[in-house]
C-alpha cells in the first residue's frame, strides 16, 4: 500500500465521517490534532525518562479513583481508604515497573502490526466494497440527521455498525482466513513486546515511545495541514520522499535524544586519603 492509496484511504473515511456521523459525535479536527502534536512531542522527548514516575502516578490516581468508589462500603474513613488505595496502587506500578512496561510495550507492538497487516490485507478492499455496493445495490449509509435528537443519532450509529459488520464480511468473502491471521499477528506481536518490555524496559521504552511520538506527530501535522490546505493529498503525492524523510529525521533525532536523557551517569568513588598522607 503505496502514499497515494493510505491519503485516499483516509480521505474517504474523512468523508465518511463527516457525512454519516451525528454532528454531536464529531470532534473538530483541530483540537485533536493539536492535541496529537504536543503528547506527540513529549512523547518522543521524555518519555522513557517519566514512564517510572508517569505509570507510578496513573496507578496511585486510579488507586485512589476505586478506593474512593469503595469507601461507602467500608465502616473506614474515606481519606483512609483512598490513601491506603493511593499507596498501593501506587507501590505496585513503581515496584512491577517492568511488568507494566511489558504489558504498555505488548499493546503498542499489537497495535502497530495488526495496523500494518490491515493497511496491506484490509484497506485495499475499501475502494472495492464501495464499487460493489454502488453496482449492486446493497446496504448504503445514510446521511447524518441534521437533528441532534438522540434517537436519530442511536439510529444512525446502529446503520453505521451494521454497514460495518457488512464491510467486513467482504473482506472475509476476499480473504477466509483473515480473522486467524489478524489474531496471529495480535497475539505474537504481543507476546513479543511483552518479552522485550520486561527484558529491556530502557531500550524498548526509548524505541516504543519515540516510534509512537514520531506517528502522533506526523498525525497531528497531517490534521492541521488537511484542515488549512485543500491540496494536502495532491502535495503528499508528490512529495512522499520529503515527508518520509522528515519522519526518519524526526525519529531518529527522537531516539538520540531519549538515549542521553535516560543513561546513568556514573557516580564517581570516593577518594580514600592514604596512610601516612
Amino acid at each position: 500500500m503505496n502514499a497515494d492509496q493510505l491519503t485516499q484511504f483516509v480521505e474517504q473515511v474523512h468523508g465518511l465521517w463527516e457525512t454519516h456521523v451525528p454532528a454531536q459525535y464529531q470532534v473538530s479536527v483541530v483540537p485533536v490534532a493539536v492535541g496529537l502534536l504536543l503528547l506527540g512531542i513529549g512523547l518522543s522527548v521524555l518519555g522513557a525518562k517519566l514512564a517510572r514516575a508517569g505509570i507510578t502516578c496513573g496507578l496511585g490516581v486510579a488507586g485512589a479513583l476505586l478506593a474512593l468508589a469503595l469507601a461507602p462500603l467500608i465502616d473506614v474513613p474515606t481519606i483512609v481508604v483512598v490513601l491506603i488505595g493511593t499507596f498501593v496502587a501506587g507501590g505496585m506500578g513503581y515496584g512491577l515497573f517492568r511488568l507494566w512496561v511489558g504489558l504498555a510495550v505488548a499493546a503498542c507492538f499489537s497495535a502497530v502490526a495488526i495496523g500494518a497487516y490491515g493497511s496491506r490485507a484490509v484497506v485495499p478492499h475499501f475502494t472495492e466494497y464501495q464499487s460493489v455496493q454502488d453496482f449492486d445495490g446493497t446496504f448504503t449509509l445514510p446521511e447524518a440527521p441534521q437533528t441532534s435528537d438522540s434517537e436519530s443519532a442511536r439510529d444512525a450509529l446502529a446503520d453505521i455498525r451494521v454497514w460495518a459488520d457488512d464491510f467486513w464480511l467482504y473482506v472475509q468473502s476476499q480473504q477466509v482466513d483473515v480473522n486467524r491471521r489478524i489474531l496471529l499477528v495480535g497475539v505474537g506481536s504481543a507476546l513479543l513486546g511483552l518479552l522485550l518490555g520486561a527484558l529491556l524496559p530502557r531500550l524498548t521504552l526509548i524505541v516504543t515511545t519515540s516510534v509512537v511520538g514520531t506517528m502522533m506527530v506526523m498525525s497531528g501535522l497531517a490534521g492541521l495541514a488537511a484542515r488549512f490546505q485543500a491540496d494536502f493529498s495532491q502535495a503528499v503525492g508528490q512529495h512522499e520522499r520529503v515527508v518520509a524523510t522528515a519522519g526518519i529525521v524526526f525519529l531518529l533525532a527522537s531516539l538520540l535524544l531519549q538515549t542521553l536523557l535516560t543513561r546513568k551517569v556514573p557516580v564517581p568513588a570516593p577518594v580514600r586519603p592514604q596512610p601516612g598522607k
